[in-house]
């Protein structure tokens, strides 16, 4: 074990890198959600939990996703339609209105995440 590995196994567990990972991660994940729902026109909800396993080696558990799913749609930033096989999803005007807006202040929120971690 690595001096870097022995200081993290020392930390609190919620505290440890591979869980303030997860929690930065849940805390954009409805966003994440969104934009891929936006690039990928009928994802459906185990798609979604493919792609973020595959991105970010994290677990969500259907349920988390599902619920996101489900409040985004009662927010109408996204609709779900039943293509026969499964519920897939698809982003609205209002969902893509949302993303632009995010993207013009992208560099804003990068940089209040970035003070709030950073050491200066």
């Amino acid at each position: 074990m690595t001096q870097l590995q022995q200081q993290h196994s020392e930390f609190p567990n919620e505290y440890s890198p591979k869980e303030m990972k997860a929690r930065a991660l849940r805390v954009f994940l409805d966003f994440y959600m969104l934009l891929q729902i936006m690039k990928y026109p009928c994802l459906g909800a185990y798609d979604i939990i493919n792609k973020i396993q595959n991105e970010f080696h994290q677990s969500i558990s259907p349920g988390t996703i599902y619920s996101i799913l489900y409040e985004i749609e009662r927010k109408k930033l996204i609709e779900s339609i039943f293509n026969g096989k499964k519920t897939v999803f698809k982003i609205t005007n209002l969902g893509k209105m949302l993303i632009e807006s995010m993207n013009q202040n992208k560099s804003e929120i990068s940089g209040i995440f970035l003070k709030i971690i950073s050491f200066e």
